[in-house]
C-alpha cells in the first residue's frame, strides 16, 4: 500500500509517495545519482505515515559499481541507510529484504 502525501516542494511523481519531512533529502539523493546505478528505491518509514523528522532514509541502490562511490549519495546532517546491490537477482536472494524492498518507492530505473 503506497501512502499519498503532499507534494510539499512541487517535485511532482513520485515524490508524492515519500513523506513531507524527507522529501528534500530524497530529492539530493537522487540528484546525485550516478551513471552506474540502475535503479533506487526508498523504503521504509520515509514512505509512510510512522515517518518523524529524526527518521532515517532507507534506499536500496543497484548497479554495478564499487562500494566506495556510495558516499556520492550522502546528504551532509542527514542520516541515511544505504543498502547496496549489484544486480536484481542478488537483491532477491535477500528474502527477509526483498519484502520490505517490495514496498518502497522507485525512484529511479
Amino acid at each position: 500500500m503506497y501512502y499519498r502525501f503532499i507534494d510539499k516542494y512541487n517535485y511532482g511523481e513520485p515524490y508524492v509517495y515519500i513523506h513531507p519531512y524527507k522529501q528534500q533529502v530524497v530529492k539530493a539523493i537522487v540528484d546525485n545519482i550516478f551513471p552506474e546505478i540502475s535503479q533506487l528505491i526508498v523504503f521504509g518509514s520515509s514512505t509512510t505515515t510512522a515517518c518523524k523528522p529524526y527518521s532515517d532514509v532507507d534506499v536500496c541502490v543497484i548497479g554495478d559499481f564499487d562500494d566506495a562511490q556510495i558516499s556520492r549519495l550522502r546528504v551532509k546532517g542527514e542520516s541515511i541507510d544505504i543498502l547496496h546491490f549489484r544486480s536484481v537477482e542478488q537483491l532477491l536472494q535477500d528474502s527477509c529484504l526483498i519484502n520490505e524492498v517490495k514496498k518502497g518507492v522507485r525512484m529511479y530505473g
